[in-house]
């Protein structure tokens, strides 16, 4: 069994592990120099590993910028940058390979609530994993913990006591696409 950090979702970028709260290190600038459509002066600031994010992030500018989705509080005066960022932890969720693996803390997290995905309800951990089980389900680069030690079922998903809350959230899809 692996010990882990003890947060609930962290990203290994190569020889580097950024907990949660030093995501936001990752992603913000990233995500405000796309919106700022920044030249190549302004990244130079950037650490290696966010300007290799910027230039991933940059690739999906499309999705990142696209009118819609949900806003997070953590600028709440500019709605754009929420979102935006939001979409971004899920991008980075989503593209986990051998050099960008992420790691989600499975303590205190409720599968059945996340799996509901309430309008309003704007858990970042929670479009997260919903996130990862839409689009890389079978990702062997996700990984998950419970108490600190790597679990024997790979994911939330693949659990017998989870099923039927993932059963429901891709009928909940179902239903969304259709309205």
């Amino acid at each position: 069994m692996i010990k882990h950090y003890r947060v609930t979702i962290s990203a290994e970028l190569g020889k580097y592990h950024y907990p949660y709260t030093y995501a936001n290190q990752l992603n913000m600038p990233a995500v405000q120099y796309i919106l700022q459509n920044a030249d190549n002066k302004m990244i130079q600031g950037l650490t290696t590993y966010q300007k290799a994010h910027y230039e991933f992030l940059k690739k999906h500018k499309g999705y990142l910028t696209k009118s819609g989705g949900k806003p997070l509080s953590i600028s709440p005066d500019d709605r754009e940058l929420d979102v935006a960022i939001r979409r971004a932890c899920k991008l980075l969720v989503c593209s986990a390979n051998e050099n960008r693996r992420i790691h989600f803390e499975l303590d205190h997290i409720n599968i059945e609530r996340i799996c509901k995905a309430e309008p309003t309800d704007l858990g970042i951990t929670n479009s997260e994993i919903n996130a990862a089980y839409r689009n890389a389900k079978d990702n062997p680069h996700l990984f998950f913990y419970m108490q600190g030690e790597s679990v024997p079922a790979p994911a939330p998903w693949n659990n017998p006591d989870n099923v039927q809350h993932f059963q429901k959230y891709d009928e909940y899809r179902r239903t969304k696409k259709r309205t």
